[in-house]
């Protein structure tokens, strides 16, 4: 929020609305150079930690191939698509950006299933702690913020990945195996066959969460600066979308091992669903009654039509909640099956309705596209799940949930009403609503305090 939000107003939406096309893209690239290695790494290796001197010369020279033939497709899909001049060399540099990021998460992947948590929390923060570092220089100093451009911006990603790389791999070689590379493939197709469903998942399942802004810049006349609005709300739902994931890391071992002990997972569902959904809701209602007070302290200036495709942005929130709740649950029971149809399903809507909505609506059509598809999948999930693994809700949370949106509901529209600063309102509808699901016991801090100790 103190870097990308500013570059992007020192930039301008249509500057930026192409960078972020590009990273989407990129992002793609992340997972064809993945496919699963880093999930089968940090299971594999941590079982049988006696195995990394000799795996880790192979999954490196896979990981190596994977990354030099994915670049050079994407490079060239790039290319195929217009991008030219200036977007030729930031596609470029964007793709290499993505590929030292895959290579820090596979180097993370080693150091985690080996149980060197501290050296890994370490790469988890030292590339964005660079760039903080750079950019805040370059931004908030005024003997070096003039003339700050995208591609100082990139490169200064660059910078910091390919630092980060090299103390991972310190890090990691240090006392643990020499530095070597081999390529086997014997060995490549059964790590492929092992973690294909898990790749297939993840990659349907970004390209309908992710698709739009490529779309946006590609199908709209003014694609660059229509993807420069609808970033502005997809960040925020982003930076909310890290506190979901943080649940979801928690929740798939403990039901992955409820499952494998026939343990039924009612209470750990009902559990993270108190903790996490009912949150979220405050959150949401917040940032939509009050968006316009939002987009003015983060923004350079706004429009009722930036406002509006902020607030269908942000509608996602409690849709993307719950799947990172009841996909988790569904993943940990291995139904991948289920979750792929579900992604492909979600995947081709989304894509419908994007050739439709964006070439006339632009952002905002991507925006109504994005909310349809996030809670129609969710829904959907939400069901396989209570019926795949008979889940049932307790009543009294039936109660506290019906209780709490009426109540909830009521207030917040009365703080709304009121005659107070926007920025007490705002306070006020917060308090409130923790203070409500605390007082009720709808959450309680023993469950809180749990999932902080984990």
């Amino acid at each position: 929020m103190g870097i990308d939000r500013v570059v992007q107003n020192r930039i301008g939406e249509e500057s930026y609305g192409l960078y972020f096309s590009l990273m989407s893209m990129a992002m793609v690239l992340g997972i064809l150079q993945d496919l699963g290695l880093s999930t089968f790494t940090n299971r594999h290796i941590a079982q049988n930690a006696h195995l990394f001197k000799g795996y880790f010369p192979k999954l490196l020279g896979l990981k190596i191939v994977l990354a030099i033939s994915s670049f050079v497709v994407l490079y060239g899909i790039g290319l195929a698509l217009g991008y030219g001049g200036e977007g030729k060399t930031l596609l470029f540099f964007v793709l290499l950006n993505q590929t030292l990021l895959s290579f820090i998460l596979f180097v993370r992947s080693n150091l985690g299933a080996l149980h060197l948590f501290k050296k890994d929390s370490i790469i988890s923060v030292l590339d964005r702690a660079l760039l903080i570092v750079v950019c805040g220089i370059f931004l908030y100093f005024p003997i070096y913020s003039d003339g700050f451009t995208l591609m100082q911006f990139v490169l200064a990603q660059t910078a910091g990945y390919g630092l980060t790389l090299l103390v991972g791999l310190i890090f990691l070689l240090s006392g643990k195996a020499k530095f070597s590379i081999k390529f086997s493939l014997p060995f490549s197709v059964s790590i492929f066959n092992a973690a294909l469903p898990f790749a297939l998942l993840f990659f349907l399942m970004y390209l309908y969460t992710r698709m739009d802004a490529i779309m946006v810049e590609r199908l709209h006349p003014e694609g660059a600066f229509q993807t420069g609005i609808y970033a502005k709300g997809f960040r925020i739902l982003d930076a909310v979308n890290m506190f979901s994931y943080l649940f979801s890391v928690i929740l798939l071992p403990a039901v992955a091992r409820l499952i494998k002990q026939k343990v039924n997972i009612s209470d750990i569902a009902e559990e993270f669903s108190r903790l996490l959904i009912f949150p979220l809701v405050v959150g949401t209602v917040c940032l939509v009654l009050y968006h316009e007070k939002f987009m003015d302290l983060l923004y350079l200036g706004s429009s009722e039509y930036q406002n509006l495709v902020f607030v269908l942005i942000i509608l996602n929130i409690v849709p993307m909640g719950l799947v990172y709740i009841f996909g988790t649950i569904l993943t940990a029971g291995e139904k991948l099956k289920t979750l792929n149809t579900i992604a492909a399903s979600g995947l081709m809507v989304n894509l419908i309705l994007n050739f439709i909505l964006i070439p006339i609506y632009g952002a905002l059509g991507a925006a109504v596209a994005t909310i349809f598809t996030q809670g129609i999948t969710s829904i959907v999930q939400v069901y396989f799940a209570f019926k795949q693994f008979k889940i049932s809700f307790s009543s009294s949370f039936k109660f506290q949930s019906i209780t709490f949106f009426v109540v909830f509901g009521l207030v917040g529209w009365l703080i709304y009403a009121a005659n107070f600063h926007v920025e007490v309102k705002i306070l006020a509808t917060l308090l409130f609503g923790g203070i409500y699901l605390l007082a009720s016991k709808t959450i309680k801090i023993q469950s809180v305090k749990s999932i902080a100790e984990t």
